[in-house]
């Protein structure tokens, strides 16, 4: 008879006896959950199993502890970590034990030996498990917002504490994980709730007990395999085949090295990074060189004259004095001593090429007059000149590209960018960026310096160059209010260090022509280094704003006060931070300073304007109940910065003259005067009217002086006047007719007929024709008597609207004036709809 038929045989004694028949001393049967005697007399039986060793069961402490393992092997695993190699008898035999008993086996894990990247630099530090996404049906809290990625800027280098951040208001101290929040942190999250159901998250999910989806096919992968009877052939192929597997799991990516020296770098998702690519294998799709097919082709288009040598090193010398030093991303020496090779030695370098000495000269030559005596260019000027030498170049250059191409597209951008056409400006910024990337310039190449392959200064170079691009697309994406989308996760290149400052300092001298040095000709100790790495720094600091207060909508309001308030205080550390050799001082009239650190604090104070503009208006983004330093702060900080930028105007005026200014310098002023036009018709300023209309004017006259350079300068200043005559046009019709105007309360703003009819009102020339000095000058007059109450009506009239005066788009308009805007646009018209 089976035994599964027989009954069950009542057990005569039992190991354990139950609690309440040991204190009774009286024999149990062992039933569960009650035995016979607690049954009868009503008793709760319990056991205690738990401190008995003999009912411990060794197959459930060996599943327990397995599971343990398990879980432990993942972990590991998902972050990446290395572990010690195992023994191949022991894994054998481990093996055979969880395979008998039953268990899931981890072994897969266990005789997991990484082999170390080619490319040390390559390797990647373990990273911490991300938190658990939080449920999406509620609004966050500050405190439990997604802080697994930090600021690229490491806010820790300006020894910041609580104490400097209450230098920006007096706000309630908010969370310190605020001050890690970064694009993706703030700007991709999820911040209200989804209505579709496969959209939402939820926290109970055990990762740890997620399995992998069934499929057939995925089953048949997954099946056990016997061990094979032939050990000593697993033995002799288990290392190879496991470092082909490596391979084939690399996740970081690798660099190769070309014949030639041109460096690549393929991403783990790309096919060729598992082998070098046979010699040739590249150049068979270049069906044309600049050596070869360059001079042709310029020769086709119209540009093939020959440059005269002495223009050539004049222009050069104009581009390394007054634009490389703030924008820097080309090397002197190196440049020199490449086209030395390429010229004489013909031999092809990466760091030399025709489109990148085209591009120098067009920079140069908007310094110039815009057509040289004795070089004919007409009908295109001097720098367009080169700038479509360059580009023609260029564009047999993308066929094989190098570190010279990178160099070429930023350059190129400034000039396109100063010649009104943005677009193209912003798209050879793109390009810059993504060909560095592309060419490997944003991973550390100290290993290959190490090794022998490159020298120190082609490694530098090729930092240098990555970061220039960095800033370049940076800056730009400020200027036009764009996009920049750079993921600081794959950047290894070091940024320029201190120790690498101090050795490499030389003399500077304002060159303008081969017959002069300038209007002194005493050298000062140049600082190019170190303006690039704190240019580098302010960048960092600036690019979440970009992502999270101009770009996105769906942040709460007190989220974004906060975290704003935290980069603040960070770029307010990072000037009082300022090694004494880069500091200024705006009341310090003898001193001499620097042009491309008259930039950088420019630079500065541009920024602090962009950190506090949004925040201007009482109501347009400040959060309910208030929170923060508030709106009059906010335009304190704004009319304050605009007017040290007008007073570092007057320095860089009184030491070089604006004739020779970069091209940022157009954007920065253009900023300044925005700000100052406002605060020339805001009764904050009512008492220093004098001293606003003198920092307006300084802006104008720079715009008016950069214009003979930059077309861009040229196009700002129309803008600005138009601006300036549109706001103060609406404020004054609000202030007259306060009973057409629903929002402004009877009388506030009204002004007496008789003062209005005595009122002489200077006229402003159109900005199509010639501009005087006196035009620049603000609209409203200045007359004492009158100020009071004019400057009190219309400031109220700018706060009721100062949302539409900040939010609308500030984009320069070409053309003519008076054809872009109507009537109703120019005159208020409180009747008009739409």
């Amino acid at each position: 008879m089976p035994q599964s038929s027989k009954p069950d045989a009542k057990r005569r004694h039992v190991t354990t006896a139950c609690i309440s028949c040991r204190e009774s001393k009286i024999k149990c049967d062992g039933a569960t959950p009650s035995c016979s005697n607690c049954k009868t007399k009503r008793r709760d039986c319990r056991y205690q199993a738990g401190e008995d060793k003999r009912k411990l069961s060794l197959r459930v402490a060996v599943e327990l502890l397995s599971s343990r393992v398990d879980q432990l092997c993942q972990f590991i695993n998902q972050n990446g970590l290395q572990l010690p190699p195992m023994p191949s008898e022991e894994a054998k035999s481990l093996t055979r034990i969880l395979n008998t008993l039953g268990l899931s086996t981890v072994q897969v894990a266990l005789e997991r030996d990484k082999t170390p990247p080619i490319d040390p630099a390559l390797s990647l530090e373990p990273q911490p498990l991300a938190p658990c996404a939080p449920s999406n049906n509620t609004l966050l809290p500050p405190d439990q917002l997604p802080l697994d990625f930090s600021l690229p800027f490491d806010p820790s280098s300006f020894n910041l504490s609580h104490d400097a951040i209450s230098i920006t208001g007096h706000a309630p101290p908010v969370q310190d994980g605020l001050l890690n929040l970064t694009t993706r942190a703030i700007a991709d999250w999820e911040w209200s709730p989804s209505e579709s159901a496969d959209n939402v998250i939820t926290t109970d999910v055990d990762v740890a007990n997620v399995r992998a989806p069934t499929h057939s096919l995925l089953r048949s992968y997954s099946e056990e395999v016997p061990l094979s009877d032939n050990e000593d052939d697993d033995a002799g192929s288990g290392t190879t085949e496991e470092d082909l597997v490596n391979q084939l799991s690399d996740r970081l990516g690798s660099l190769h090295i070309g014949p030639n020296g041109r460096i690549s770098y393929f991403g783990p998702t790309s096919n060729f990074g598992l082998m070098e690519l046979p010699l040739g294998t590249d150049s068979l799709a270049v069906d044309r060189t600049v050596r070869n097919d360059g001079q042709e082709h310029l020769d086709n288009m119209g540009y093939g004259q020959s440059v005269p040598q002495d223009l050539e090193d004049h222009l050069i010398n104009l581009y390394f004095t007054w634009q490389n030093p703030f924008q820097h991303v080309v090397d002197r020496t190196l440049y020199d001593e490449a086209k030395h090779s390429w010229h004489e030695q013909e031999e092809d370098t990466p760091y030399y090429s025709e489109a990148l000495r085209n591009a120098m000269c067009s920079l140069g030559a908007t310094f110039e007059t815009r057509y040289h005596p004795s070089f004919i260019t007409f009908p295109k000027s001097l720098p367009d000149f080169f700038a479509a030498r360059a580009k023609a170049l260029l564009e047999i250059e993308l066929d094989s590209p190098s570190v010279s191409t990178v160099q070429a597209m930023i350059v190129l951008s400034s000039h396109e960018i100063g010649a009104n056409r943005d677009s193209r400006g912003w798209l050879y910024s793109g390009m810059a960026i993504r060909l560095a990337f592309d060419l490997a310039l944003h991973k550390d190449m100290t290993p290959y310096v190490t090794n022998g392959i490159l020298k120190p200064p082609e490694a530098e170079l090729r930092r240098t160059v990555f970061w220039g691009a960095y800033t370049m697309d940076q800056t730009l994406g400020f200027y036009r209010g764009r996009p920049f989308r750079i993921s600081m996760d794959d950047i290894t290149v070091k940024k320029p260090t201190e120790d690498s400052l101090d050795g490499r300092v030389e003399q500077w001298l304002p060159y303008v022509s081969p017959f002069s040095n300038g209007n002194s000709s005493v050298p000062l100790h140049d600082h190019v280094e170190a303006v690039s790495l704190h240019r580098i720094e302010l960048c960092e600091i600036m690019a979440p704003l970009g992502h999270t207060l101009y770009g996105n909508s769906r942040i709460p309001r007190d989220i974004l006060q906060a975290s704003n308030e935290k980069i603040v205080a960070i770029l307010f550390a990072w000037k009082e931070n300022l090694p004494r050799t880069i500091q200024i001082d705006l009341e310090d009239s003898k001193g001499s300073f620097l042009p491309h650190v008259l930039l950088l604090h420019m630079q500065y104070y541009q920024n602090v304007i962009h950190a506090h503009r949004p925040w201007m208006s009482s109501s347009y983004i400040q959060p309910q109940p208030p929170q923060g330093p508030g709106s009059m702060h906010a335009q304190h900080m704004c009319i304050e910065s605009a007017a040290a930028i007008a007073k570092l105007i007057l320095i860089y005026e009184r030491q070089y003259s604006l004739k020779r200014v970069h091209i940022q310098g157009v954007a920065v002023i253009f900023s300044a005067a925005i700000i100052l036009i406002f605060a020339s018709i805001s009764r904050r300023r009512r008492k220093r009217t004098t001293e606003t209309a003198t920092h307006l004017s300084i802006c104008f006259r720079a715009l008016e002086e950069l214009s003979g350079s930059w077309e861009c300068a040229k196009r700002s200043r129309d803008f600005l006047l138009m601006l300036q005559r549109k706001w103060e046009l609406r404020s004054r019709r609000l202030s007259q007719c306060p009973s057409r105007n629903p929002m402004l309360p009877l009388g506030l703003g009204a002004l007496r007929q008789s003062e209005q009819g005595s009122r002489k009102r200077a006229r402003t020339d159109s900005p199509a024709g010639p501009k005087s000095i006196g035009s620049f000058q603000s609209i409203s007059p200045i007359q004492p008597e009158e100020q009071r109450e004019d400057q009190e009506g219309i400031d109220m009239d700018m706060r009721l609207d100062l949302d539409w005066v900040f939010a609308a788009g500030t984009q320069p308009m070409p053309g003519n004036w008076d054809h872009l805007l109507n009537t109703d646009t120019l005159y208020f018209n409180p009747n008009r709809t739409g």
